[in-house]
């Protein structure tokens, strides 16, 4: 996947409002992006769970695909109930699956690879501390990714 090909700002033609109740969201990438998908929520919707925060969003399909010479725009359009949104982007191209979220990118296989190391070092007996891979926006977006600890920050 083309990463440098994507691009999204949460404001101007990327992010605006339609009306008092819905929310414009487009998303930039290259050509070799085939589904794109919008996780939104309230950024207060979610649960506690063993004294964690963990937000619950909705999954959208952005089937909006407008084709530009070098790039496809992908739009969705949301309805916050509370009138805030936050919001993060998966894509998937030829089987791998990218995270676009505030602070970058994360993909399955930075992850898996991550893993795997931590794997290979237990394996051979030696103990590999604090597993962290997770910032503050994949902390709340991919909890799957939190492991033993998270570093929050802006």
């Amino acid at each position: 996947m083309n990463l440098s090909a994507i691009y999204h700002q949460a404001f101007d033609a990327f992010c605006y409002p339609l009306d008092n109740d819905n929310l414009e969201i487009t998303i930039k990438t290259g050509k070799d992006v085939e589904r794109v998908f919008l996780h939104w929520a309230d950024p207060f919707n979610g649960e506690r769970h063993d004294g964690e925060f963990i937000w619950k969003s909705n999954c959208v399909e952005m089937t909006e695909r407008r084709e530009l010479q070098e790039h496809f725009l992908w739009s969705a359009t949301v309805t916050p109930p509370a009138k805030r949104c936050r919001y993060f982007f998966s894509m998937e191209s030829q089987g791998e699956t990218a995270y676009f979220l505030e602070t970058g990118f994360y993909t399955e296989e930075q992850f898996s690879r991550f893993m795997k190391a931590v794997h290979s070092i237990e394996a051979v007996g030696i103990n590999p501390g604090i597993r962290t891979c997770a910032n503050s926006a994949a902390a709340v977006s991919l909890p799957q990714m939190q492991l033993d600890m998270v570093r929050p920050g802006i």
